[in-house]
């Protein structure tokens, strides 16, 4: 036994030091930079970052004395990288310092126009450098606002207008530990949103053209370009067009995109690494192949080099075409760094090559690493790579087949699209549960059918059009990709509607999806059986999480304290008057209910009695408890309220007056939640007492201890301690 153990410490240990010394260990340094990132955005106070500057100095300080201990100089620049990212993390919310808007109001403002997305009725309008035009004003950056569209006629990108609107803060999580709106926001310099009130007059303007910032000359031509594929694919084939080339998906419509998510098929319209690879394939092989031509060119010069830069050149104005989002910028990135490989007689796709296009951008925007696309892009490459790398197992099935004949080679290929349909989809599962709470499951058989004729007639067909349209060409390109979206469209459809086509698993915790990401992320970088080992710790960990009791939900209230829901069977039952589909849609995607949210909110709420003043509801939990629970909608309701029975109130009214029914409640206070409160601490979910362990993100003891005399607990979207986004 004793030598058996003895063995396997060797074995362990030899492994390690494989690990440590393999090809894929550069990859693992954005790895720990994510973690630090991470790390920066759950942390429950603003840390300092003269304190995390230090921590960095002192790690790498030790790093260079331990140098000549491998182990650990390796562990210590693993924390380097992780205070690192911290750090970078911090310098962006420093850097940022984005104004938010607080309170509601009416102000007459200033700005530029910067992005105009149509609508069929009204238009979402991004001003820039806004000024509230007020005696004293608010400070502001961006605002995001709904316009008529009679009211922005003849409005265009870069013009400074004048307007009156109405802005609201930026909404928060609509649900504990759900996706903050408000922090995404923040990141993308956003002060408030809200509504025109009449038209948005453009300021009389002297400067000339050339005065236009890039970014904005950027956005116009992408306009033009959207408008003239409008022009050529009337209806939705031309909104998926303008999607899929220029990365504007104004007129696609809810049913399309729909049937896309359900289908596994969502991804194509984002522009990414598909799209990136055609722009700089077709560049880089027209290139080859009309050198082919002329033999005295070929013999004499290295073509192959010239056509990697020209690609290179193409893929960077096909970025700002773009948008330039961010699985855009990875994919750019990443071709980038491929082709510069080419050109300077390098192996192109490599791990090493993924970590500098992560490293890059997380150098510059951290906070990506939060957003689903930095996420599900950069781990489906990560994936696919270690699948294709040089010295896999299907690579080298690959080159056998090219001397087996056309037929094998055909098979490989049909197996290649497969195999990279199941491992996309498999390595972006849990990001596409945790962010959207569902995914596909018949993903393979959509990608299997649709991606060929993304692949081979779509994207070929619009990237023609996109090359002669300033000929006034692009007509005859692009019927043919519209024939293929429609082909595209058809198969979303017919997947989407097979019975059991989505799975809803419901809101998953970030350390469960960050345990299996760390699995995933092991299998594909690490080379040794050591993998597995670390592999399997982490899924055990993560079943373990996902397995801990949770305590029974009770009541949900929104951050605006308008749409409310109770449970009944662990499902959800919207109480209250407000109807609001997207806040719904959430919820129900939160609690793994797979009922369409137009047909549940439109339903006949019964149980409730409801006013002018507000609504009067009990619910029931545990074994046999039951609460009521009365909402507020004028202040003359609050004082019958505070007279009754109900435990909880829920008012849309600033409460100034002690609130306790002496009568009836044995003198104890209500419970109440008020704008002030819900502005204070955004969504409110309450649970059962007793299994589910107390949050840091619960609100004071005093209301703690207030509820747990009802039986209840309290989770919050907001921490008691702000951060700047909050």
């Amino acid at each position: 036994m004793l030598l058996r153990r003895r063995h396997l410490q060797d074995a362990v240990t030899h492994a390690a030091a494989a690990e440590m010394s393999g090809p894929d260990i550069f990859a693992w340094i954005p790895v720990f930079m994510a973690l630090g990132v991470l790390g920066y955005f759950s942390m429950m106070r603003e840390p300092d970052g003269l304190a995390l500057g230090l921590l960095l100095v002192g790690l790498l300080t030790a790093a260079w004395y331990a140098r000549r201990t491998d182990t650990m100089f390796r562990t210590l620049m693993a924390l380097s990288l992780f205070v690192a990212g911290a750090g970078l993390a911090k310098w962006q919310t420093d850097r940022l310092a984005t104004p938010l808007l607080r309170q509601a109001g009416t102000f007459e403002l200033s700005g530029r126009v910067a992005d105009i997305v149509p609508g069929e009725k009204r238009s979402r309008v991004v001003l820039r450098k806004v000024r509230d035009l007020a005696a004293v004003p608010q400070p502001l950056s961006d605002v995001q606002l709904s316009a008529f569209n009679q009211h922005i006629a003849g409005l265009r990108i870069g013009d400074t207008v004048w307007l009156r609107a109405r802005l609201e803060p930026l909404s928060g999580a609509l649900i504990p530990n759900g996706y903050d709106f408000r922090r995404a926001g923040y990141f993308k310099g956003l002060s408030a949103r809200g509504f025109s009130l009449g038209e948005i007059v453009p300021e009389l303007q002297f400067e000339a053209t050339s005065g236009i910032a890039l970014a904005d000359r950027l956005t116009r031509i992408r306009q033009s370009v959207a408008a003239r594929l409008k022009s050529a694919l009337p209806g939705e084939a031309g909104a998926l067009a303008s999607a899929l080339l220029v990365g504007l998906r104004s007129g696609i419509s809810d049913d399309t995109e729909e049937a896309l998510r359900n289908s596994g098929l969502a991804h194509i319209l984002a522009i990414s690494g598909l799209h990136m690879a055609l722009v700089t394939a077709l560049l880089f092989g027209s290139i080859r192949l009309v050198a082919a031509f002329a033999r005295t060119v070929s013999a004499r010069y290295e073509v192959k080099k010239w056509a990697a830069a020209a690609a290179l050149v193409g893929a960077l104005l096909y970025l700002g075409l773009s948008g330039a989002g961010i699985s855009a910028q990875r994919a750019f990135l990443m071709a980038a760094v491929f082709l510069l490989a080419i050109i300077c007689d390098r192996a192109a796709l490599t791990m090493r090559n993924v970590a500098l296009a992560a490293i890059a951008i997380m150098l510059f925007q951290p906070a990506a690493v939060l957003s689903p696309g930095f996420q599900m892009s950069f781990m489906a490459v990560i994936a696919l790579v270690a699948v294709y790398r040089r010295d896999g197992t299907f690579n080298r099935l690959r080159m056998k087949s090219r001397q087996s004949g056309v037929l094998r080679a055909m098979l490989v290929g049909v197996m290649a699209l497969a195999v990279t349909s199941i491992v996309a989809g498999f390595a972006t599962a849990p990001f596409a549960v945790h962010h959207f709470y569902q995914f596909a499951v018949y993903g393979l058989i959509g990608n299997l059918a649709a991606m060929p004729i993304v692949g081979f007639v779509v994207m070929p067909a619009g990237l023609v059009s996109l090359l002669v349209m300033p000929f006034g060409l692009e007509t005859l390109p692009l019927k043919l990709m519209g024939a293929g979206l429609d082909l595209v469209v058809g198969v979303a459809e017919r997947v989407s509607g097979l019975s059991g086509a989505i799975s809803v698993p419901g809101q998953q915790s970030a350390i469960f999806t960050l345990l299996l990401a760390l699995a995933l992320i092991s299998l594909c970088l690490m080379r040794t059986r050591l993998r597995y080992a670390v592999a399997t710790l982490c899924l055990g960990t993560a079943v373990v999480v996902s397995s801990a009791a949770q305590a029974p939900p009770v009541l949900l209230v929104a951050p605006d304290g308008k749409m409310i829901a109770g449970f009944a069977d662990s499902q959800l039952e919207f109480r209250g008057r407000s109807r609001n589909s997207f806040t719904g849609k959430i919820w129900l995607g939160a609690f793994g209910d797979k009922r369409d949210p137009e047909t549940v909110l439109n339903e006949e709420r019964a149980g409730q009695s409801c006013d002018r003043t507000g609504c009067l509801f009990n619910i029931r939990f545990g074994d046999s408890r039951t609460i009521q629970i009365a909402t507020i909608n004028r202040i003359e309701a609050m004082f019958e309220a505070c007279a009754g029975d109900a435990a909880i109130i829920i008012s849309s009214v600033e409460l100034t007056f002690p609130c306790a029914s002496p009568e009836r409640s044995g003198n104890l206070e209500k419970t109440i939640f008020d704008p002030s409160f819900l502005a204070e601490r955004g969504a409110v979910l309450l649970t059962t007492l007793g299994d589910a362990p107390q949050s840091p993100r619960n609100s004071t003891d005093v209301l703690s201890a207030r509820l747990a005399g009802l039986g209840l607990q309290i989770q919050t979207s907001l921490p008691a301690s702000k951060r700047p986004w909050n």
